[in-house]
C-alpha cells in the first residue's frame, strides 16, 4: 500500500511577536512541521506498520526548497521513506485551491497511491479546505474529522467525529482523509531516526 501524507512547515508560534502596529512579526520565527500535520504523519505510519509492504511518502508544497537539513529531517525522521517537495513561487502562502491543485498533480504523478492523509488544517491558515479540495480534484472519496482508519482489502474503514455523534464508514480506495488533532499522539524521533532521515531521498520538483 502506498500512503502519501501532505504536510507543511509553518512558523513556530513561540517565536512570533506582535509589532507596535499590531501586525505579526515572523522575522525570528523558525519553521517547523505543523502540529496538525504531525497527526497525519503518525496516522500514516501506524497504518503502514499494520500492513506489510506499505510505505509512507511525505509531500509538501512551498516556495522555498526545504533547503535546510533540519526541515527535511523534521518530516523524514518520523518515518516516511522519502520526501517530495513541490517548489513554486508563492506556494508557502498560496490559497487552498492553488495548493490543492499542486498537490493533486503531484499525487497523480506519483501514481498507484491508495490513501492521501492530511492534518485537519495547516498551522498557519487553518482553512481546513486543502484536503477536501485535493480529494475532489483527484475524483476520490474524501472524509474529514477522521479519528481512526484501518484498511481491509480495497476498503478503508474510518471513524469520524460529527458534533454529538461518532460515525463509522467503509469507503473504497483510493481515498483522501483529514485526521483530527485527537487522532493520535505523534511519535518523538530518536537520535537514530534523525540520523537515518539524513540518508532518505528528498526530491525537489518545480510546480
Amino acid at each position: 500500500m502506498k500512503i502519501v501524507v501532505c504536510c507543511k512547515t509553518v512558523p513556530d508560534t513561540q517565536d512570533i511577536r506582535v509589532a507596535d502596529d499590531g501586525k505579526l512579526n515572523l522575522s525570528n520565527a523558525q519553521l517547523q512541521v505543523g502540529e496538525y500535520d504531525l497527526r497525519a504523519i503518525e496516522a500514516g505510519m501506524q497504518l503502514a506498520e499494520s500492513m506489510e509492504g506499505s510505505e509512507v511518502i511525505a509531500l509538501t508544497a512551498t516556495d522555498a526548497a526545504m533547503d535546510t537539513p533540519q526541515q527535511r529531517k523534521a518530516m523524514l525522521s518520523r518515518g516516511p521513506v522519502s520526501l517530495e517537495v513541490i517548489q513554486g513561487e508563492g506556494l508557502s502562502n498560496a490559497g487552498s485551491v492553488r495548493t490543492a491543485s499542486v498537490l493533486a498533480g503531484a499525487i497523480r504523478k506519483t501514481g498507484d497511491v491508495d490513501i492521501v492523509l492530511f492534518g485537519e488544517g495547516s498551522g498557519d491558515r487553518y482553512a481546513q479546505q486543502v484536503g477536501n479540495l485535493t480529494g475532489a480534484q483527484l475524483g476520490w472519496t474524501f472524509a474529514n474529522a477522521v479519528t481512526s482508519v484501518r484498511v481491509d482489502g480495497s476498503t478503508a474503514h474510518i471513524t469520524r467525529m460529527a458534533d454529538d455523534a461518532v460515525e463509522r464508514y467503509a469507503i473504497p480506495l483510493p481515498c483522501a482523509l483529514s485526521m483530527t488533532s485527537d487522532a493520535n499522539m505523534p511519535r518523538i524521533p530518536k537520535m537514530r531516526d534523525i540520523l537515518a532521515a539524513g540518508k532518505k531521498p528528498a526530491e525537489v520538483v518545480p510546480a
